[in-house]
């Protein structure tokens, strides 16, 4: 089966910069404009553990969050229970696999990719599982609470 790998380009990064990085990769549909509208058509979002990944969340699509920084890295081992993904953080539990792009290369990426995308029961589950992470943060309002559960979660540092 193909894949269309589809990526929102934000306002802060020049077009210019992106088809210079994207020029040797495999064929990448550049999409301007609002990442839910790019998420809203995805059957798998990969995306940075923050803020991202509650958007993939928030519009119900399953996910693999990833990290590149050697900190996170570091982090992560000292984190208990050891997330770094808000939709994990916040369900207090794995709900999408993460994964710090150091320790694990691009092809073992590419095989969770293909797996995810070849289970819909494990992607369905998993949206499932989104799903529930974004109800327990209420009802309309909730992206002001999310930003509150967010600033709360920093300030207690690490537990």
């Amino acid at each position: 089966d193909e894949v269309d790998i589809v990526l929102p380009l934000p306002p802060s990064i020049p077009r210019e910069d992106l088809d210079r990085i994207l020029k040797d990769d495999p064929p990448v549909k550049v999409q301007l404009g609002r990442q839910l509208d790019v998420l809203g058509t995805a059957q798998l979002a990969v995306c940075d553990c923050g803020a991202p990944s509650l958007e993939a969340a928030y519009a119900g699509v399953p996910l693999i969050a990833v990290y590149n920084s050697p900190l996170f890295c570091v982090e992560k081992l000292w984190r208990r229970p050891g997330f770094m993904s808000l939709p994990n953080v916040l369900a207090g539990r794995q709900v999408v696999p993460e994964y710090c792009l150091g320790e694990m290369g691009s092809g073992r990426l590419a095989g969770e990719i293909e797996s995810l995308l070849d289970d819909e029961t494990r992607r369905q589950a998993m949206a499932a599982d989104l799903g529930s992470v974004i109800e327990s943060l209420g009802p309309p309002g909730a992206l002001t609470r999310m930003a509150g559960a967010i600033l709360e979660l920093a300030g207690r540092g690490r537990t």
